[in-house]
């Protein structure tokens, strides 16, 4: 049986309750106007995935926003990096939060309903709480 992240998970949802409704949507990784900085300062708006990759402790493990794909990137040590691209995404989802595919499709993929910060993050926090 594989680990849940709750930490990593509950990091989101923390995050993602204090951002701005403007700041936040499902509809991409990162914004259009996003300049490259990493810490999303520039007032983008970014998916909870590439919000994710403003968490300090997540970044050290090699999460990244990528400038010229425009996506989410995974960079292991000793591994190809995985972009959220495609499938990518579930595979991030796995190895940095533990989720199976179901819970990376459902937290990670833009769902009627979940296009807000408040609605994303207690989504989370109730996959959090299903998880004993």
């Amino acid at each position: 049986m594989k680990t849940v992240h709750k930490r990593r998970l509950l990091a989101l949802a923390a995050l993602l309750k204090k951002l701005p409704p403007k700041r936040f949507t499902m509809r991409r990784w990162v914004g259009w106007d996003w300049s490259g900085d990493p810490t999303l300062s520039c007032g983008t708006s970014a998916c909870a995935l590439g919000w994710a990759t403003t968490i300090p402790s997540l970044r050290r493990l090699g999460l990244r926003l990528d400038k010229g794909e425009g996506c989410v990137v995974l960079h292991r040590r000793g591994h190809r990096p995985i972009t959220s691209y495609y499938n990518g995404y579930l595979d991030i989802a796995a190895l940095l939060f533990g989720l199976d595919e179901q819970e990376a499709e459902r937290v990670f993929m833009p769902r009627h309903g979940y296009d807000n910060t408040k609605a994303k993050a207690a989504q989370i926090i109730a996959l959090v709480k299903s998880k004993k």
